[in-house]
């Protein structure tokens, strides 16, 4: 069963998600030596993250980011690399090709981010708007 660990996190400033973007992508710098100076902490949080399988801009400065996931990967590692990259991470959920999801509960006093028991039985595998949707009303 295929599985999809969507983020969707919260940038306000163009430039800054403008460089997530980059270093969630194929074009992003090999070296930090050819990172500005203060975007290395990002480029440093994100340099060994595998690529998205998705990276989507929506409206308001968010962004809806969608790795694939096997059943031994850890989603706390991804949404750990994007707080330490200074990035407002606003919710998280699994989402199973054969129906369903599960969120993932958000990092609390320095723990790490879990997988959680609040699942339903929605199918939003394809779906990213609906999956922007959730995680947006989680939040609220």
């Amino acid at each position: 069963m295929e599985c999809l660990l969507y983020v969707l996190v919260s940038i306000s400033e163009e430039e800054k998600r403008a460089q997530l973007l980059l270093n969630l992508s194929v074009e992003k710098p090999v070296l930090e030596e050819d990172v500005e100076l203060q975007w290395r902490p990002m480029f440093n949080a994100l340099e060994f993250l595998p690529l998205p399988e998705k990276a989507k801009v929506l409206d308001d400065g968010r962004v809806l980011i969608a790795w694939p996931l096997r059943s031994d990967s850890d989603p706390a590692r991804y949404i750990s690399a994007l707080t330490a990259a200074n990035v407002f991470v606003m919710g998280a959920l699994e989402a199973f090709e054969d129906g369903g999801y599960c969120y993932v509960e958000l990092p609390k006093n320095g723990e790490s981010a879990v997988r959680g028991n609040r699942c339903a039985e929605e199918e939003v595998f394809f779906s990213p708007r609906r999956v922007a949707e959730l995680l947006s009303s989680a939040t609220s």
